[in-house]
């Protein structure tokens, strides 16, 4: 099966890649024809795949093409934390947030008793 498709943005192979554009200064990206590819990028996480995205408008409607299995595989894209209250120890926190880079873009907070 051979598939023919045009592609405007290809973002392939970069073993170190953990960010894309800064929205601050490139606030969104139109693509007049063709789609978006995000292949084998060990460190960059579909979060900010999906977050990037949201920044690039398709004008023909051509779908992205995102591999959720070889992007972000060498990347903590998920971090867990388990927290316990030492003067309570009925209560436990449960906290998740997406990590990019250093810091923390989403967090999550769940109380569990």
């Amino acid at each position: 099966m051979i598939l023919l498709f045009r592609v405007a943005l290809i973002v392939s192979r970069n073993p170190n890649l953990q960010e894309l554009w800064d929205a601050r200064t490139h606030p969104s990206v139109t693509l007049m024809k063709g789609s978006v590819q995000f292949l084998e990028n060990a460190k960059l996480c579909l979060g900010v795949i999906n977050d990037s995205m949201k920044l690039i408008h398709i004008v023909d409607g051509t779908k992205p093409v995102i591999s959720e299995t070889t992007n972000g595989y060498s990347a903590i894209c998920m971090c867990f934390c388990l927290l316990i209250c030492r003067q309570c120890f009925d209560a436990v926190s449960l906290a998740a947030g997406r990590a990019s880079g250093d810091a923390f873009r989403t967090f999550i907070s769940t109380r569990i008793s």
